[in-house]
């Protein structure tokens, strides 16, 4: 299923400080996504797909998507798009 976000892209050039605010922003996130604790694996799984990896908004849905369900995975995308 196509998402309005998947055209865009992000800035991906991360220090150290940055990459780990993004890695707990990613986690707070997906842990209202998800109504449950996010799991360390997924948010370093999740930053890993967003921050190092040249990875568009449709590819990290599509991963995250076999993980967390198609519709909670275009809602961490539409997350990351605002």
């Amino acid at each position: 299923m196509a998402e309005e976000t998947d055209d865009l892209s992000l800035e991906r050039d991360l220090d150290d400080a940055a990459r780990a605010d993004l890695q707990q922003r990613i986690a707070d996130e997906l842990e209202s996504i998800l109504g449950t604790p996010c799991d360390a694996v997924l948010a370093e799984y999740a930053t890993v797909l967003v921050a190092t990896e040249k990875k568009s908004m449709a590819e990290i849905r599509v991963a995250l998507a076999e993980m967390i369900e198609e519709e909670r995975a275009a809602k961490f995308v539409n997350w990351l798009a605002a």
